[in-house]
C-alpha cells in the first residue's frame, strides 16, 4: 500500500520540479508512512510513500527490470504473487525483493503492453511504469478501481497522484469546478469517473492504462479488461466451484506479514469472510462498531457470538452522536472526493480503532450484494426494464408496486399520500422509459426528487448549462455494447455506486489511518466466475447455502439492512453546519439558488460539498468573498 506521485515535464527536470514532487509525496505520507523512494531520469520523476505489508524488510520501491531500462512504482496488493512468481522464475526471471508488486514489472518485462492480460493477476493496484527505451509512461489501475490514480495536465507537464485534494491544493493554477461532476453529485451523491470535481483533473479509469509518450506528450487510453471474461461452466457445477473459489479467495487475501482485522457486522458477507479467513489466519481479529443511542444491538450480538464461535478475538468500539459530529469534517476530507454517505462515519471509527490497535490490514465484505443481486432495488430495476423490452402487460402494475412503501413506517406512508400517491414519479419513470428505452437510477427516490427540484435548486446560469444532462443516461452509454442484459446491469452497479461510493470510501478512510483495506469478494477471478451465472437473479441463496453447509454454528441477520446509522444524524449535521450556506461557496459559485430554502432532502449533500469546496479555496488561499 502506497501513495504514488509521477511527474513528466516537457523539458528536463529542474530543481523546483523535484522539490514540488517531494512536497506532494509528503502530502501522501498517511498512505505510506514506513518508507519513501524516488526515481529521476531526464524529464521523469517517480516518487512513492510505502506502507509495508509484504516484503517488509526488502520491498523498497521503485522496482527495476534486470536491464535497468524499466522502472515502476505501485500501490496495492497482488494476492496471488507467489503463484505468478513461481511461473516467472521458471522463465528465468530473477526477483530482487519479496514484495508482491514486483511481479508487475516482471510481467511487463516479458509481455510488454499485454502484461495485465497474460496472467490471472488477482489483486488491487495502481501503478506508474516508465519504459526508458520506448520513452513511454504507463499509468494504470486494477479492474475494479480499488486503488486510485488521478492526473493533471497543462502545457508544461503531466502530474499523477494517488489523491485528488493534495494535487489540487499544490498545482500552480486555480482550478475550475466541473459542472457535470456537480450535477452527478447532487443526483447520485458521488461523481462518476473519469470526472472529478475539477475540470482540469481526471481519474485513470478502472481497468485501463494511460500510455503517455514522454517526448511529444501524446496520450492514449486502453482498456485491458472487461468485467466478464467468458468461461464455460456447467450449471450443475456452480455450487461446487463456488465453494472452491471462496476458499481460494480467503487463502490469498489473508496473505500478509502484518496483523489482519476484519470489520464485522451481523450480515452474511462480513461473517462469511471472517469464517473463511479464520481457517487461514489463526491471528485474525474482528472489529465491530456500536452506535450509541441506536438500536443496533442485534448486529453487535451476532458479531460477538460468531467471533467467539470462530475463536477469533473480538473488539467493539462505540460511536456517539457527539463523536460523529466532531469527526464530520475529517470524514469529508479523508474521503478525498465529495461523497454524500453518512455511513462513512462508522467505517472511519473502525479504522481509527484499528490504527490504535496497530493493525495494518482490515478486511471488508463489500461487493457481495452487487455480485449476488442482494439489493432489492437492483432486482426491481432489472424487472422493470425486462418487462418494458418484452412489452409486458405487467410493466405498469409492477412499476407502481415498486414505488409503494413496503414497511409500516408511518412517515413513509405520509410521504406517499402527500406526493399524490407517487403518481408524478410514476409518470416520470414511464416517460423516461419511452424516451430512453431504459431506466436505472431514475427509479431511486432521491434521484427523482432532485431531478424534480433542480430548476429551483440551481442558480439560473448553472441550471441552464446542466439542464439537458441526464446523469443516469450519460453513465449508461458506457456499456451499451454489452449484449447480456444482466451483465449490463452488474456493470452499471459496479462502475457507479460500488466504485465511486463503497470502494472510494473503504480505500481513503483506511489509508487516512495508515491501513490497507482489502475486499476479498472483489477478487477478479471470483467475480468473473459468479457473473458467468448472472442468469440467477436469486444467486445470493447459493451463498447462504454455502454458509449453512460449512458454518451452521454461526448466526447471521437475515434482514438486509446495509451499514445503517442512526436516523437523526443527517438532521444533527445540518443543524450544526447550516450557517455555512447563507454566505457559502455554493452560493458564490452560482451552484445554489439564493432563493432556495427547501433543504430537507438535499441538506447532507449541500453541507458536504460546501465543506469540501471551502477547504479547497482556503488551502489555495483564495478569499471566499471573491469566489
Amino acid at each position: 500500500m502506497c501513495g504514488l506521485v509521477g511527474l513528466c515535464c516537457r523539458s528536463k527536470l529542474q530543481n523546483h520540479d523535484i522539490l514540488f514532487s517531494r512536497k506532494l509525496m509528503r502530502e501522501l505520507n498517511h498512505r505510506g508512512p514506513d518508507q519513501k523512494g524516488e526515481y529521476k531520469k531526464d524529464n521523469i520523476f517517480l516518487g512513492m510513500q510505502r506502507l509495508s505489508i509484504q516484503g517488509i524488510q526488502d520491498g523498497q520501491q521503485p522496482f527495476f527490470s534486470p536491464d535497468k531500462k524499466i522502472s515502476l512504482i505501485a500501490n496495492g496488493e497482488i494476492y496471488n504473487f507467489l503463484e505468478i512468481k513461481e511461473q516467472l522464475i521458471k522463465k528465468g526471471y530473477k526477483f530482487q525483493t519479496k514484495s508482491d508488486c514486483e511481479v508487475l514489472i516482471a510481467l511487463y518485462f516479458y509481455y510488454g503492453l499485454d502484461f495485465l492480460n497474460t496472467e490471472e493477476i488477482r489483486g488491487m493496484f495502481a501503478f506508474i511504469l516508465y519504459d526508458n527505451k520506448k520513452k513511454i509512461l504507463l499509468c494504470g489501475r486494477d479492474r475494479f478501481g480499488e486503488k486510485p490514480l488521478y492526473y493533471f495536465e497543462d502545457k508544461n507537464k503531466f502530474l499523477f497522484s494517488s489523491e485528488l485534494r493534495s494535487m489540487a491544493n499544490l498545482v500552480d493554477s486555480r482550478l475550475n469546478i466541473n459542472k457535470t461532476a456537480v450535477n452527478d453529485f447532487f443526483h447520485f451523491g458521488f461523481i462518476n469517473e473519469p470526472n472529478t470535481i475539477f475540470s482540469e483533473i481526471n481519474k485513470i479509469e478502472a481497468g485501463s492504462i494511460m500510455i503517455l509518450n514522454t517526448i511529444n506528450f501524446k496520450k492514449k487510453k486502453i482498456f485491458y479488461s472487461d468485467l466478464l471474461k467468458k468461461k464455460k461452466y456447467k450449471k450443475k457445477n456452480f455450487d461446487k466451484i463456488l465453494e472452491k473459489e471462496l476458499f481460494t479467495v480467503a487463502e490469498i487475501t489473508t496473505r500478509s506479514e502484518t496483523k489482519i482485522g476484519i470489520a464485522l457486522s451481523g450480515g452474511l458477507d462480513s461473517n462469511l469472510i471472517a469464517a473463511l479467513g479464520s481457517k487461514y489466519r489463526s491471528d485474525l481479529e474482528a472489529i465491530n462498531v456500536n452506535y450509541k443511542n441506536s438500536n443496533n444491538n442485534i448486529e453487535n450480538s451476532i458479531a460477538k457470538h460468531n467471533s467467539q464461535k470462530l475463536g477469533i478475538k473480538f473488539h467493539s468500539c462505540s460511536l456517539s452522536d457527539n463523536e460523529m459530529l466532531k469527526n464530520f469534517k475529517k470524514l469529508i476530507l479523508f474521503r478525498d472526493e465529495p461523497i454524500a454517505d453518512i455511513s462513512g462515519s462508522g467505517y472511519l471509527k473502525i479504522m481509527q480503532f484499528a490504527k490504535a490497535k496497530r493493525f495494518k490490514v482490515i478486511i471488508l465484505g463489500q461487493g457481495g450484494d452487487e455480485i449476488f443481486w442482494g439489493y432489492p432495488w437492483l432486482k426491481q430495476v432489472f424487472n422493470v426494464n425486462k418487462y418494458y423490452l418484452n412489452k409486458s402487460f405487467f410493466l405498469k402494475p409492477y412499476l407502481y408496486y415498486c414505488l409503494i412503501p413496503k414497511s409500516i413506517n408511518i412517515s413513509a406512508w405520509i410521504d406517499f399520500a402527500k406526493n399524490f400517491f407517487f403518481i408524478p414519479r410514476f409518470i416520470f419513470l414511464i416517460n423516461n422509459l419511452k424516451k430512453n428505452k431504459f431506466i436505472f437510477y431514475e427509479l431511486n427516490r432521491d434521484y427523482f426528487l432532485f431531478h424534480k427540484t433542480k430548476k429551483d435548486f440551481y442558480g439560473h446560469d448553472f441550471y441552464r448549462e446542466v439542464n439537458s444532462q441526464n446523469p443516469s443516461n450519460n453513465f449508461v452509454k458506457k456499456f451499451k455494447k454489452i449484449k447480456n442484459f444482466k451483465i449490463y446491469f452488474i456493470n452499471l452497479i459496479f462502475k457507479s455506486y460500488l466504485l465511486q461510493n463503497g470502494i472510494v470510501q473503504s480505500d481513503r478512510l483506511a489509508m487516512s489511518q495508515n491501513i490497507e483495506a482489502r475486499l476479498p469478494l472483489l477478487d477478479y477471478v471470483f467475480v468473473n466466475f459468479c457473473l458467468s451465472f448472472a442468469y440467477m437473479i436469486n444467486s445470493k441463496n447459493h451463498l447462504i447455502l454455502f454458509f449453512k453447509k460449512h458454518f451452521s454454528f454461526l448466526k447471521i441477520n437475515k434482514k438486509k439492512i446495509g451499514f445503517e446509522v442512526p436516523n437523526n444524524w443527517s438532521k444533527i449535521i445540518f443543524n450544526k453546519y447550516s450557517y455555512l450556506i447563507s454566505d457559502g461557496v455554493l452560493l458564490r459559485l452560482g451552484i445554489l439558488n439564493k432563493n432556495f430554502t427547501s433543504f430537507g432532502n438535499f441538506r447532507l449533500k449541500i453541507i458536504i460539498l460546501e465543506i469540501w469546496l471551502r477547504d479547497y479555496f482556503l488551502k489555495k488561499k483564495i478569499n471566499l468573498q471573491k469566489v
